[in-house]
């Protein structure tokens, strides 16, 4: 007996119409494939589409999007360095399209480089400070970013250029005081150029602060922080003690034995009386005199000595 085995066959057909306009738009390393949608008359079901990619030496391709319903495909995680081309076909039910191929894209060389963002500028003397953000983070490590400034004077066709590598902070030197400057930035990678940035003015200051001004300024804002904080101390401490007066539902009594003693006070122990007849008494002065008895023999005896020193 020999066994038998049941194969089941599924029939495509392909009498669908192919995607048309497909193509790749990459902005500052993100990638999507897009294509117009495919329209079928009296179906009900929604044409799907499958995406698929294939690199330059691979015999197949892999799938990227299955069984979509949207007319693009995200392939951003594919690495930047890889050379592919991408493959798009409509699908309904058991009805195919023919495949349709985008040209051969290279992710680091085929996108497009946005300005830089958040571009400021700091006017000082005779200098200028600019500052800005990369066009996105994060920058692949294996790429190198450049960075071409030019700056002219307002209503000036004559424009300086500087390229720095990687640097988001310049510092423009030896400029003229009192003096109107413009710039753009536009950044770069080793493989394609990106767009310029908005154009940003900015004045130079008239002439640079002397240490007597700083030092001036730099006391104001020592006093004017000594104000505040006296202030802030000053006046805030009434509000506690009526905020707490306002909670209290009784006014502020004095004790009853306290009230009792100021409204009867008992009597004097020191009277006025005492006072006056003591002032009486000292208004008297005694002189008492003093007899002194010198004992001459007592003189003659003590003196004598010294007689016989001599």
């Amino acid at each position: 007996m020999i066994g038998s085995k049941n194969f089941h066959y599924t029939c495509t057909v392909l009498n669908l119409p192919a995607p048309t306009n497909v193509h790749i738009q990459s902005y500052n390393l993100k990638h999507v494939l897009l294509w117009d949608p495919v329209e079928v008359e009296n179906e009900a079901e929604p044409v799907k589409y499958t995406v698929q990619y294939q690199l330059a030496r691979a015999r197949q391709p892999d799938y990227l999007c299955v069984n979509i319903t949207e007319t693009q495909c995200v392939f951003t995680k594919l690495p930047h360095f890889w050379r592919l081309t991408l493959l798009v076909r409509a699908e309904l039910g058991s009805r195919r399209s023919n495949w349709t191929r985008t040209p051969e894209f290279l992710g680091y060389k085929n996108t497009t480089i946005g300005p830089v963002t958040s571009l400021t500028v700091q006017p000082h003397s005779k200098m200028l400070v600019v500052d800005f953000a990369p066009p996105f983070s994060p920058i692949p490590e294996n790429w190198n970013m450049n960075y071409l400034l030019r700056y002219w004077k307002e209503n000036s066709e004559e424009k300086e250029e500087t390229v720095h590598s990687g640097k988001t902070l310049y510092i423009l030197r030896d400029l003229e005081p009192h003096t109107k400057y413009c710039m753009q930035v536009t950044a770069s990678t080793d493989y394609v150029a990106g767009l310029e940035s908005e154009t940003v003015c900015a004045m130079t200051e008239q002439r640079e602060r002397t240490i007597a001004q700083a030092l001036f300024i730099t006391a104001g804002i020592v006093v004017f922080a000594i104000m505040i904080a006296v202030f802030a101390v000053k006046y805030p401490v009434h509000k506690p003690v009526n905020t707490i007066k306002n909670w209290l539902k009784c006014p502020y009594r004095v004790p009853p034995h306290i009230q009792e003693f100021l409204d009867n006070p008992p009597p004097s122990t020191y009277p006025e009386d005492a006072e006056l007849a003591y002032n009486e008494q000292c208004d008297h002065l005694s002189i008492v005199g003093l007899e002194l008895h010198v004992d001459e023999e007592a003189i003659t005896n003590h003196s004598q000595p010294e007689a016989e020193k001599t």
